[in-house]
């Protein structure tokens, strides 16, 4: 497939940036690839130890006319640290668009005309590739780790994209380059797209294919103990950032005055609409994982001593994170009687057990004499004991909640979808 989208408009260049480390074998099929489509290569060797630099001179030596830039970091230094060094050259060169592509040979190069032609529409958006939801023989914990960065983008921006982790992409260096980007490694890659968000820049996603046998055979260099911990603590970081009162937040429909009233008080209301959380749950895999996720965190909140608080820090959370209100204030009524004293009690023993473990000295280790003179003492050791146990209890409890809806909801779903399509098929013959 030739890039054959007519000309680029003058003030538009692009460049192509593969970042790779210790893929020798499969960067030459990459690079063959991205021949034909006439765009200047810029090839980032992050500190690779397999002799990738003997494969890229022998590959440019049967090449001279190939227009490929080498560079090279001496030590691995990670995906982001990659990304920067190629955005540095690619300005340096002239170009004010960035393509990435994985040097893994799991991406095509032929889709890169049609994320071109995307940004060449939207020349301010970040352009996603989206792989497939199936894709054959791709690993179990692939598969778990996209739908859940999708869902921390999703808590995060408000936002649905059905694949924020394809390194496929077209970026607006300097727009990219403007954000408060932080992160390293491969959690770069999602932390942008929040940021992207965050600043009121546009995301759009271009369909993409994906192959999980790659010629060369596939090497992933993605850890998934230590890489997904750096992620989870990067998501974390911006959750929280997220949740703050004042989040500055782009507004992409731009809508001011009434007609952004009108938009705003449309979205709250069909925000506060219980039917559409069964909607999402009867038609996506994400509203189960959503609809799971509502009712886990409804049940943290409900499990903490904030009592007459529960319903607004629902309301807050959900609305902050663009969860379900619904399942999240039905998951707090944990803390009505008795289960609410139940684990209020159970609260106040594991608080009071951590205190003496880990509290300053002697002091927690026994419940003041009950007295008139020692209430308040009392009071604020209870006080402090249930604020402390709430936290591992209601993680305990939430993760329960989560896990056992995880189970549930899915053969629910499948039943519900196996009930409306027997009722589909069978209505032509009732009408008959």
């Amino acid at each position: 497939m030739e890039y054959d989208s007519g000309p680029l408009p003058a003030d538009l260049s692009y460049a192509i940036l593969i970042p790779t480390y210790n893929h020798g074998r499969s960067l030459p099929g990459v690079l063959r690839g991205l021949e034909k489509l006439g765009l200047r290569a810029i090839v980032i060797d992050d500190g690779s130890t397999d002799g990738t630099q003997d494969v890229l001179k022998t590959f440019l030596g049967e090449r001279p006319d190939a227009c490929v830039t080498v560079l090279r970091h001496e030590r691995n230094r990670g995906k982001a640290a990659a990304i920067r060094t190629g955005f540095d050259e690619a300005l340096r060169l002239g170009h004010t668009h960035a393509l990435t592509i994985d040097a893994d040979g799991q991406l095509d190069p032929a889709d890169i005309p049609g994320l071109i032609e995307a940004s060449r529409q939207r020349p301010e958006a970040l352009v996603l590739g989206c792989r497939p939801a199936r894709s054959e023989g791709r690993p179990k914990h692939c598969e778990l780790g996209r739908l859940s960065a999708g869902f921390a983008v999703r808590a995060q921006t408000g936002v649905w994209l059905g694949d924020t982790q394809c390194g496929l992409r077209c970026y607006p260096i300097e727009r990219v380059r403007s954000l408060a980007c932080h992160a390293e490694r491969f959690a770069f890659e999602s932390e942008v797209i929040t940021r992207t968000l965050w600043a009121g820049g546009e995301v759009v996603e271009v369909p993409v294919s994906c192959s999980y046998r790659p010629e060369g055979g596939r090497v992933s260099h993605y850890r998934p103990v230590l890489d997904s911990v750096r992620q989870g603590a990067m998501h974390v970081r911006l959750f929280v950032l997220a949740m703050l009162p004042l989040r500055r937040r782009g507004r992409p429909d731009g809508a001011g005055g009434r007609a952004g009233f009108r938009v705003r008080a449309r979205r709250f209301v069909g925000w506060m609409n219980p039917a559409r959380c069964w909607r999402e749950l009867r038609d996506s895999e994400l509203g189960s994982l959503e609809l799971s996720l509502s009712v886990a965190v409804g049940a943290f909140i409900g499990t903490s001593p904030l009592f007459g608080l529960h319903s607004a820090l629902c309301l807050y959370t959900a609305w902050r994170t663009r969860l379900h209100p619904a399942p999240m204030l039905l998951g707090s009524q944990v803390s009505i009687p008795p289960i609410g004293f139940v684990l209020a009690g159970v609260s106040i023993l594991v608080g009071h057990e951590l205190l003496a473990l880990f509290g300053p000295g002697e002091r927690w280790d026994t419940w003041p004499v009950l007295a008139w003179e020692s209430l308040p003492a009392l009071t604020w050791e209870v006080v402090l004991a249930w604020a402390v146990g709430s936290v591992p209890v209601g993680l305990a409890i939430a993760l329960a909640v989560f896990v056992g809806l995880r189970v549930t909801l899915p053969v629910f779903r499948k039943r519900s979808i196996a009930g409306v399509v027997a009722t589909q098929d069978a209505s032509p013959d009732q009408a008959g």
